[in-house]
């Protein structure tokens, strides 16, 4: 053998093992890889259809989402597309819609972001449009302080936050409010 190809062979050890102990510190956790690893979910779901019944076995609400992924750190659910309907009498329900969602604890509280449109169907249909929605599926509430607009057949009014009391069928604009009524 002569000197050249013992010299090329000992490069060729010395860059593997060089090259072995970097990959091995590499793969020492670091700080940042921790915390992404404890926000993995521990389930999910794609296509989730979803349906709550009330003592007497009526629908209460329903929650469709394209995915559903569940977070057990900080007891989170967040949907991607979520679409709820809240029931009510009378054939008059509610029906929200947006790019994502998050459910706190057992579902009761959502916060829903991204182009969220609420519609009431029934006698009165209502439209509204805002940016984030929270919602609090026992007490038939919704809030927000972003921009609302909101649409009827015969009305287009504009705001700056909004309280929704679903059994009380009222809902209050907080403030910077305009808009037009048009009478038949």
């Amino acid at each position: 053998m002569n000197r050249r190809m013992l010299l090329l062979l000992t490069l060729t050890a010395v860059l593997a093992a060089l090259t072995s102990w970097l990959s091995g510190r590499s793969k020492a956790p670091s700080p940042q890889q921790g915390e992404t690893a404890q926000q993995q979910p521990d389930y999910f779901l794609h296509g989730l259809s979803a349906t709550v019944t009330d003592r007497q076995g009526k629908p209460s609400h329903r929650l469709l989402a394209d995915s559903l992924f569940h977070y057990p750190q900080k007891n989170v659910t967040e949907l991607e597309q979520p679409d709820i309907t809240v029931f009510g009498g009378n054939n008059n329900h509610w029906q929200a819609r947006a790019e994502q969602g998050t459910l706190q604890g057992e579902g009761e509280q959502i916060l829903l972001q991204g182009d969220v449109r609420l519609n009431q169907h029934g006698e009165q249909r209502l439209d509204l449009h805002t940016e984030w929605l929270h919602i609090d599926i026992n007490r038939h509430y919704a809030e927000t302080d972003a921009a609302v607009l909101l649409t009827s057949p015969a009305a287009r009014v504009e705001g700056i936050g909004m309280q929704a009391y679903g059994k009380e069928q009222r809902l209050q604009l907080l403030s910077a409010v305009r808009g037009y009524y048009e009478i038949d």
